[in-house]
């Protein structure tokens, strides 16, 4: 697990499906400092054109995309 994805589970209420516009926001939030992490790490790649970053970086807009997925269909689930 990453920093980022630490901190923004410590700072999440318990009920996140209370206020899910705040969730999402602390899940971008994340994956931005993430992917800005990615970038400086690589930064040398990112001169090269290297297609490890991409790698890098997709891997982790997927990982963020299915946690927001995850919440709002956690967040549905009571409803149906």
């Amino acid at each position: 697990m990453t920093f980022w994805l630490a901190l923004v589970l410590l700072a999440a209420p318990s009920g996140s499906c209370l206020d899910l516009p705040s969730t999402r926001q602390l899940l971008e939030r994340a994956r931005s400092f993430e992917i800005t992490d990615l970038e400086n790490d690589h930064a040398s790649a990112l001169l090269e054109g290297c297609r490890a970053l991409e790698t890098s970086r997709a891997a982790v807009e997927a990982k963020y995309r299915g946690l927001v997925e995850e919440v709002e269909a956690s967040c549905r689930a009571p409803l149906a």
